[in-house]
């Protein structure tokens, strides 16, 4: 084993534990640690047995199997980042919401009273 792939698995064990940590910590659902841990165990397994990659790529019709990577890559970072954009445009909007109605709250509330 190369000094590369090493690294590289160790960067992939590091992430699993920081994965099952936010889960214990009460700050990601299982889904998402399911859905995590599953790629971090894909990068190491792609890691051990490099030549999965290839044998991917002859069957997608891809010329290299670091292609195939860069392309899964490139597609799941538009994916993290559309559902990124997604959930900011959602907390943004509540924002908008909640500060909407304190503004009609406290105008409600400064009406001067009349007997």
């Amino acid at each position: 084993m190369q000094g590369i792939e090493i690294l590289l698995l160790l960067a992939s064990l590091t992430m699993l534990v920081r994965v099952w940590r936010r889960y214990i910590r009460d700050r990601s659902t299982i889904r998402q640690s399911l859905w995590w841990t599953a790629l971090w165990l894909l990068g190491g397994f792609v890691v051990l047995v490099p030549e999965s990659v290839n044998r991917a790529a002859d069957f997608l019709g891809v010329g290299r199997g670091a292609d195939v990577v860069l392309y899964a890559a490139v597609v799941l970072l538009f994916v993290l980042n559309f559902k990124l954009f997604s959930k900011l445009v959602k907390i943004e909007n509540d924002i908008i919401r909640i500060v909407r109605e304190f503004a009609l709250r406290d105008k409600n509330d400064e009406r001067p009273k009349t007997e």
